[in-house]
């Protein structure tokens, strides 16, 4: 057999070695892993700026109470919040 079928005759075992590294050293992958979800986390965070919060609209029915409380929610949280109530909800699920 020539070197060429040689070479493409051998069995490159890839799906374990990936595995063997990190479990023979994980602190490395550990580290790498919590600093990206920090980084992603900062990133995330930072597209919520609290600052810059607009107002809110909330359609619901005069019965709702969790509604009611969700409205709550936001203005305490900082979210100016704009009220409508409809007597029935179908009739503004084609505005959603």
């Amino acid at each position: 057999m020539s070197k060429k079928g040689k070479r493409l005759g051998r069995k490159q075992s890839t799906s374990g070695s990936l595995i063997n590294r990190i479990s023979s050293n994980p602190q490395p992958y550990v580290v790498s892993g919590v600093l990206l979800c920090f980084i992603l986390g900062i990133i995330i965070s930072n597209l919520f700026d609290s600052s810059e919060k607009s107002e809110v609209i909330v359609y619901k029915t005069t019965t709702c109470g969790c509604c009611g409380v969700y409205v709550e929610m936001m203005e305490d949280d900082g979210w100016e919040v704009e009220v409508r109530n409809v007597g029935d909800i179908e009739t503004i699920l084609p505005i959603v």
